[in-house]
Order: C-alpha cells, then structure tokens, then sequence
C-alpha cells in the first residue's frame, strides 16, 4: 500500500542496520579495514538489496511522493498572501528555512549561466559555485522575491489553519523527510524528479491556469514551482541548513532547480499552444497570456512548435466554409498582431500570412468586399489614420502589385526576382525580410494583401463608394472624403481619380439641385436629384432595370430636366429610376419610422395602405414584378420591422393584429 511505503522503508532500514553490525564490530586498524573490506561489503549488500526488491517498489515510492506532494498542496487554501507553508512552517524537517530559502528560491540561477540550458545539460561545478557565493551575499533588498498566490475564490478574511492540521502536516513533512534519507543511504534509486515534473504539468492543466488568459499566469507558476515544488525537493534531498556550498549534493541540488523550471517553461509553452486559437481569438483580453508566452518562448525557443501548431489550428478550425469572411479576416487581424507582439521571426510570419492569403484568394469572392466593410469601420478608419502616421508604410503598398494581377508580387513568375514572393511555398526563395515585417505592422496593409491584386481592390472599392455616395442624405460626403484622402496617401491620388469625379457630382449636385428648385416653385420640394457623369461611375446592380415611380412624379422629372438643360445647354439628363430612393415616414402604432426604401420597395408598401394582408404571390401578379424582386424587398421590409410574416404566407403590417393570423405569429 501507498500509505505504507515508510514503514516498508524503515523495516528494510532495520534490516540493514542489523547486516552493519558484523562490520561495525572490526577494530579500527584490523587487516579487515585495511583491505576498504567495510566498503566493498556495504556495496554488495546494497546491490543484492536492489536485486530483492519486488516490482511494485518504485511504483508504490513514486505514488507515496505523489500523495505528499497532493496533501501539502490541499492545505494552501489556509494561507495568506503574504504566507508560504513550506518556507515559513516552524518544523526542524526542512533543511532550509527563512532568508536562506528564500534567497535559494528566489533566483533564476539559468539566467546566469553562459551556457544554454537543455535537459542534457548540467551546469560544471565551478559555475554553481560561483552563483551560490554570490547567493549568500544577498541580502533581503536586493533579492527578487517569490510572488505569494492564493486561490481565486478563497475568502478575504482567511481561516486559521487548524492546530490538528498543522501538527499532521508538520508530522507528515517529518516522516517523509525521514523516509528518504532512509532510501538515499541504502542507495535505492527512485525517479522522484518525474513526480515533480508531473505534478507542474498536471498544475498547468487545471482549468484555472489552462484556460486563464487574461491574468499573468507565468509569474505565479513560477511562483508555485519555487514555494511548493522546490521545498519538498530539498526534504528529499536532505541537505544540511548549513551546507557548503562546494558539496556536490548541494550542487546537484541547484541542478535540480534549474531542471524543474526549465521543465516548467517548456510545460507552460506547450500549455498555450495547446490553446493558441482560443488565445488569438480572445484577443486583446487575453494580451496577458500572450506576454507570458513570449518570455516562455525565449526561455524555451520553441518558435518552431508555435509555428507548426498555429498553422494546424488555423487550417482545421478556422479557413472553411463554416466560417464567414469578415470573421476569418478579423481573426487574421488578430493572429498578427499577437504574433508582432511575440516578436517571431519573419519565416513564421511569412507561412502565417501565406496561409490566410492563399485560401482568401482561392476560395472567397467576397473578400476585397469584406475588407472594404473592416476599413470603413469606426475603429479600424482610426487604427488606419494611426498606421499613415510612418512614411514608410506608403512603399510597402507599393511593393504589394501592380495592376497587372499575373505578375503581382504575391505570385510573380519564376523569371523574375523573388524579392516579396513569400507566397510561394518553397522555403528557399529569398524573402525580404523588411518587406514582411512592414507589411505586418499595418492593419489596412494586410488586408489588401489578401484581395486578388490591388486592382481588385479599388475596383470593389469603387463600387462601394458609389453605392455609399447614392443613399447620402442631403449630399453629406464628409465620411467618405476623409476615407477617400487615407486610401490616396496609401496608394497614390492618381488611382482615385474617378472616385474624385463621383464625389464631385454629388457636390455640385447639391448646388445644381438649389438652383433648379430656386428657378421652379412647381417642383415639389422633397423631389432631389442626383446628377451622375456618365463615364466615370462604375456600373450600377439594377441600373438599367425597369423601375417604375409613381405617376405623381413624372411632371417633376420633366421640369427638373428642362432646368438642367437651360442651366447646361449642351446637357441632357437621362433618369435612371432602379437608383432612385424614397425617403418614407412609416406610422407603427405610436412610432414613427423614418426609412430610405427603393421604388419597388415604396411601391410594395403603399400595397398595404389599400388593404393589409397581402401574399408575396399577390404581390407579384398586382404589380407586374418578378419573384426573386418581391422576395427581395419584403425581406428588407420585414428587417425594418415595419411588415411582419404570418400564417398561410401571409405579410402584415407590424401592429396589425387579428386573432386568425397573430394566434400563430412567425418570428
């Protein structure tokens, strides 16, 4: 049994004390004793007692240190913050205590090695020695100090510990400290080392270390290594408080310091990694456990690892179709940042945006859309201004293509120079480096870096602008204007010189608009016009679609066109009604709500004054419109919360009630 293994050990230790005895008897100066017979004897004796011992033995040591080590960590929640059990506890089993403990503890003695630690690595003697007389010229100011941790939902005001407690820890601390100098001296070799390992990284996959990401969780494991670990080992160990520092049980001591936090930051690497997704996706909340990997990386260089599992992770959990485009572009965002954070090498950034890119390209259409729709944002428009603030950012974009998508840098051909052509897979290719990192620094830049080519990009930018400029409320371009004057200082005004036009049309637009209703009192004045420069706008969705307006506004369309033509003589207008909107107070109970719908959508509203149940199918044959149309715009009115959907394929108006139709109502 387990709870058993001291007393096995002290038995067998009886047995082997009554084998000396014979030995003991010599007299001093005998043959016997000159022959070292007293030290070849305990040799075989303890060989033969390793040669009898049953299988089970170092199972059942290694499972009894495990206990101890399990007990002693349970009476933690009785401390207090500025408390440590195994350092401050008043029992003569700990060989060190007080300042001489804390001043071993409380050193990162790896840190002060020229050599880099692995685990086939032991520091010389001669370096340790060095480092322990510096240690014992410590004194309590100048020494980094342990970092005392209680759990998170233990109370403020703390429990006493028990005194049947103390004395049971202070008695079990005792006989385990007993119990191993009992099995150094009859040489029985156990891989305690192992429990200790095991025990940090057991402690590093407890859900409120593993999946806290938003605290500093390094320093307090590092903490718990040296507090909690590192005292029991000196109990196993058994050093004297007075030891010379020149010992080699002392020394080896210190070697098995550095090899437990060694193994502590290689556990804690791989416990985030374990998590790296859910960190990147966390992020910034969880810029703490990004810190902390950092320090760990460094202490470890695990990049490689890093680099691996981020590229699994983000294959297998995030680049397929379950995704949507804004989120997979929001999570690169994401992932570079706290890569630029990590400080990685530009090869780990170079697969990391390789990866995003080459998906994006190949398997999403809408993604020059989508980063068209990030970049407008509120808080990505300022993140876009901060980034403009470097001059060097304008030549990154440059280097990033030319119109010519065939030969743009992210897939140029092997005639030419690989210069920017981290793209390609092949890990050979010369990469410019400062390329890379000036491309990672800049949030707009990495996203027109996942569009096909930068042409592609102003194209679908233009689009939207033109959209945008339509359903602008009393000709306001001030948001697109100070976006607009942020993409030219990234790509040059020459590229947005129909942009410039289009904006322009609805500037003068605005003064064209006041002048013909100044000239025309039988113009009704909620009637505005916006007049377009034909060559200079992109082609409209709809543009050249049968539109219908109501017969009401066909007299201000004639007079508003005769206007322009005595104003522009060389002029003519010609109307294009799919782009025209209606500006409509819809009445909801006792709201009002103020919409922009287009002609078809106006025209399917106005249904409803008339009567007020009407299916897609009626809607369909009354107005001559087709049924991907209707469909279409009752779904924008259903958005809107002005029509709502009920039984038997039934729209009504939002606050028509009727017990036949509201006793099912549809979401």
């Amino acid at each position: 049994m387990v709870a058993g293994f001291p007393d096995d050990i002290a038995e067998l230790h009886s047995l082997f004390l009554k084998l000396e005895q014979p030995i003991e008897s010599i007299k001093p100066g005998g043959i016997l004793m000159q022959t070292d017979y007293h030290g070849r004897y305990r040799q075989v004796f303890k060989k033969q007692l390793r040669a009898l011992l049953p299988k089970g033995f170092e199972v059942t040591g290694l499972s009894y240190i495990q206990l101890v080590f399990e007990q002693i960590e349970n009476v933690q929640p009785y401390l207090k913050k500025s408390d440590n059990f195994l350092i401050n506890f008043s029992i003569t089993s700990l060989p060190y205590r007080w300042t001489t403990l804390r001043r071993i503890l409380s050193t990162t003695l790896e840190d002060e090695l020229n050599q880099p630690f692995t685990d086939t690595f032991f520091p010389k003697a001669e370096n340790l020695i060095s480092i322990c007389k510096r240690l014992s010229k410590l004194s309590e100011d100048n020494m980094e100090g342990i970092s005392y941790s209680t759990p998170k939902n233990s109370a403020d005001d703390e429990a006493e510990m028990p005194n049947e407690l103390y004395a049971q820890s202070e008695e079990m601390l005792q006989r385990f400290r007993d119990t191993f100098a009992q099995v150094s001296e009859m040489d029985l070799d156990l891989n305690w080392m192992q429990v200790c390992k095991d025990s940090i990284s057991k402690r590093l996959q407890r859900d409120d270390w593993a999946e806290c990401w938003d605290e500093n969780i390094l320093t307090k494991g590092l903490s718990w290594v040296r507090e909690f670990i590192l005292p029991l080992v000196s109990c196993i160990e058994n050093h004297a408080v007075d030891a010379n520092v020149k010992d080699p049980a002392w020394l080896q001591y210190l070697r098995h310091k550095i090899i437990l936090e060694h193994h502590f930051y290689h556990a804690f690497v791989q416990s985030r990694l374990d998590n790296i997704f859910g960190i990147i996706v966390d992020f910034p909340a969880s810029l703490p456990a990004i810190e902390d990997l950092k320090i760990a990386l460094e202490k470890t260089s695990r990049e490689d690892h890093l680099r691996a599992q981020l590229l699994s992770e983000i294959s297998s959990r995030l680049l397929h179709q379950g995704a949507s485009t804004s989120d997979i572009l929001h999570q690169f965002l994401s992932c570079i940042r706290c890569l630029q954070m990590l400080e990685v090498a530009p090869s780990t950034n170079r697969s990391v945006l390789a990866m995003f890119v080459r998906y994006l390209r190949s398997y999403r259409t809408d993604t020059a859309a989508e980063v068209i729709a990030i970049i407008t944002n509120g808080d990505q428009l300022s993140a876009f201004r901060d980034s403009l603030g470097d001059e060097d950012v304008d030549e990154a974009l440059d280097q990033i293509d030319d119109d010519d998508d065939e030969h743009s840098a992210f897939g140029r051909n092997s005639a030419e120079p690989a210069k920017v052509s981290w793209y390609l897979e092949d890990p050979n290719l010369a990469v410019d480096n400062d390329f890379i990192q000036k491309l990672s620094s800049n949030p707009v830049q990495l996203l027109i870096a996942t569009c096909i080519s930068k042409k592609a990009f102003l194209e679908d930018y233009k689009r939207f602008l033109a959209t945008n400029l339509l359903v602008t409320r009393n000709y306001d371009t001030d948001n697109e204007v100070r976006l607009l004057e942020l993409l030219k200082r990234s790509f040059g005004a020459n590229k947005f010189h129909e942009c410039d036009v289009m904006i322009k049309d609805i500037d003068d637009g605005k003064r064209v608009d006041k002048m013909i209703h100044d000239q025309n009192d039988d113009i009704a004045t909620d009637f505005h016009g916006v007049i377009l420069s034909k060559h200079y706008w992109p082609e409209m969705k709809d543009a050249e679609s049968e539109a219908k307006l109501p017969e009401e506004f066909t007299p201000y369309m004639e007079l508003y066109g005769d206007s322009y033509n005595s104003l522009k003589s060389n002029r003519k207008l010609k109307w294009l009604p799919a782009l025209a909107k209606a500006n409509v107070d819809v009445v909801i109970g006792d709201k009002t709500i103020n919409v922009d719908l287009s002609p078809w959508g106006a025209r399917i509203l106005a249904l409803f004054e008339t009567k007020p149940m009407w299916t897609k199918q009626d809607i369909c044959r009354s107005e001559g419109f087709d049924d991907k149309r209707v469909q279409s715009e009752l779904a924008e009115l259903v958005n809107l919360r002005i029509l709502r959907r009920a039984k038997f394929g039934m729209y009504v108006s939002a606050d028509y009630t009727d017990n036949g139709i509201d006793s099912s109502r549809t979401r």
